[in-house]
């Protein structure tokens, strides 16, 4: 099962495309190679914080952002208590290589219960210089 995140983005080769999902638990990444052969098995990336979908679906939920350069990534979702609650919004933002598939969490921001409903996308600037969270 994967989350509802999914982002799509061109290869290095400017022919193929990358188009990258996050499984609904744990922590892993997948980026499926699409070329003229069709869709490719998928680069496993395990990075990052693991999350459980809980009841709500919690942590199902946010967006997954490539940069236009294809050099970075940015996956916004929700924490889930022990209980199944949610408790804190998370944004982790990583690199992502767009000859392998590869992709690396670097960084993450937690904020606490006050940003729950309130935390759900993000968005790359033209330039790839800003990252944008709402």
């Amino acid at each position: 099962m994967i989350e509802e995140k999914i982002h799509a983005t061109w290869h290095t080769n400017n022919r193929d495309v990358w188009l990258v999902v996050h499984g609904a638990e744990g922590n892993t990444f997948y980026s499926f190679l699409i070329n003229c052969d069709g869709i490719q098995d998928p680069v496993v990336s395990e990075t990052g914080q693991g999350r459980t979908i809980g009841l709500e679906y919690g942590s199902a939920r946010g967006t997954l952002k490539l940069s236009p350069n294809s050099e970075r990534i940015a996956d916004v979702h929700s924490n889930l208590s022990e209980e199944g609650v949610l408790n804190e919004a998370v944004i982790e933002i990583g690199s992502f290589d767009a000859s392998t598939g590869s992709i690396e969490i670097e960084q993450e921001k937690v904020l606490g219960t006050n940003f729950i409903h309130k935390s759900y996308s993000c968005g790359f600037s033209p330039n790839s210089n800003v990252l944008y969270w709402s």
